[in-house]
């Protein structure tokens, strides 16, 4: 079964990965080299699970970080006197935002 996927790229948020695949794609294709980061990447967590693998959290230089789950059953909060809205977002919006994005 084929599937086709988009990408999207942050120019500043993710240049370490643009870096990276730019070293390579005089001879190969945006699709090979992201199959095989991914690919790379699943072969390096079950060696972490396994035990195979051990490192401290490094901080990627991208700036994402691991996202802290807050435990919020010690500040109980009331969230019943909130109401949600409908916003339309014309589609010539919604391309601006998805080409900033």
């Amino acid at each position: 079964m084929k599937t086709r996927r988009t990408v999207y790229m942050s120019p500043s948020k993710d240049a370490d990965l643009d870096n990276y695949i730019k070293q390579f794609e005089k001879r190969l294709t945006f699709s090979h080299i992201i199959k095989e980061l991914a690919r790379d990447g699943i072969k390096y967590r079950k060696l972490q699970k396994s035990g195979r693998i051990v490192e401290e959290y490094v901080r990627p230089e991208s700036g994402y970080d691991k996202v802290i789950q807050s435990n919020t059953s010690k500040n109980e909060q009331d969230f019943s006197n909130v109401k949600l809205e409908k916003k339309e977002v014309k589609k010539e919006e919604l391309e601006n935002r998805l080409d900033e994005f």
